[in-house]
């Protein structure tokens, strides 16, 4: 039986330059995606229902995140 549902195509919600954009955590309540640059010590949200992002914390290296 093939699969019934249509592919999306992936696209760039935030091009913005990281070290090394890793962790990334979907928030369902708050409809926000968050992700860490590690080596860097910093976390990023971005909000689907206002298309914006945001560095929400800049400082000690950062080893992975949970909400």
């Amino acid at each position: 039986m093939p699969f019934s549902q249509p592919m999306l195509e992936p696209k760039i919600i935030v091009d913005s330059p990281h070290h090394n954009a890793e962790c990334p955590l979907w928030h369902p309540q708050e409809q926000c995606l968050y992700w860490t640059d590690i080596p860097q010590g910093k976390l990023f949200r971005y909000n689907l229902q206002t298309n914006t992002h945001s560095e929400i914390y800049s400082g000690e290296p950062v080893g992975g995140l949970t909400v």
